[in-house]
């Protein structure tokens, strides 16, 4: 199940610890990654939420090309690895994310539509 994500696992093998977001940084050098706006992608350190529909997880991919990753955590350090991995499809599901959220108008990142909930299980499960 995790074979197609050995490659990228390994530029993580000689780490003596936790990947850090600089390390998901450096697994970037060289690729030319970016989301659906065409925008390079970058992994960058969560922030506090701050309630504005352009600073939520999948606008600021699609908006700024920003990945938000949390410190040791097992779910951010995998969706860093399918990046890695599966560019062009996260980038499409992204895109389909944003423009789901903007069309609904949604305003709670707790409360998605039954698109986003339909996306992120296949992206999270599939």
């Amino acid at each position: 199940m995790f074979e197609p994500l050995k490659p990228a696992g390994l530029g993580f093998s000689k780490l003596s610890n936790w990947p850090t977001v600089d390390d998901c940084q450096r697994m970037l050098a060289g690729k030319e990654i970016t989301n659906a706006a065409g925008l390079p992608l970058r992994f960058v350190s969560q922030s506090a939420r701050t309630g504005k529909p352009e600073d939520k997880y999948e606008a600021r991919i699609y908006l700024q090309g920003e990945v938000q990753v949390r410190n040791e955590n097992w779910h951010d350090l995998f969706n860093v690895l399918v990046w890695l991995t599966f560019p062009k499809s996260k980038a499409a599901l992204n895109r389909r994310h944003f423009l789901a959220a903007s069309e609904s108008g949604e305003k709670d990142e707790k409360n998605r539509g039954p698109v986003q909930d339909a996306l992120t299980l296949f992206d999270e499960g599939g």
